[in-house]
């Protein structure tokens, strides 16, 4: 099983290629586990329990004492134009949350994934 790469990625509110939606090699969150994440399904264009992730995100952030780079409701107007620019009506929304990096503040990265295509037998 292989999922397709996404192609448009919202990196801090922002569309950019997947190119350019980068994580500099020692960013805390590769070499320490600082960073939270969640997954979201869409069917349809319908958002599953948008509100509840987003509350279980923010808990998550809570737990490692880490700090929200943007708030819940700046996260969620993000989506619509994702799903848009991803022409994508089912899927997988893939939402990470990176903890600051020295100075700087953290990082949201959310993109949609492709659902898996399994072969005809495994239905």
């Amino acid at each position: 099983m292989s999922f397709p790469q996404a192609e448009i990625v919202c990196h801090n509110g922002r569309l950019v290629t997947a190119a350019q939606a980068q994580v500099p090699v020692f960013h805390p969150a590769l070499y320490g586990a600082y960073g939270i994440y969640e997954s979201i399904q869409v069917a349809s264009g319908v958002i599953f329990h948008l509100e509840e992730h987003l509350a279980r995100l923010a808990g998550s952030a809570a737990i490692l004492e880490m700090t929200l780079p943007h708030d819940r409701a700046q996260i969620a107007s993000w989506i619509p134009a994702l799903l848009a620019a991803s022409q994508l009506q089912s899927c997988l929304l893939r939402l990470f949350v990176l903890g600051a990096n020295g100075g700087a503040e953290g990082d949201s990265f959310i993109w949609a994934q492709s659902l898996p295509i399994y072969q005809a037998q495994f239905y």
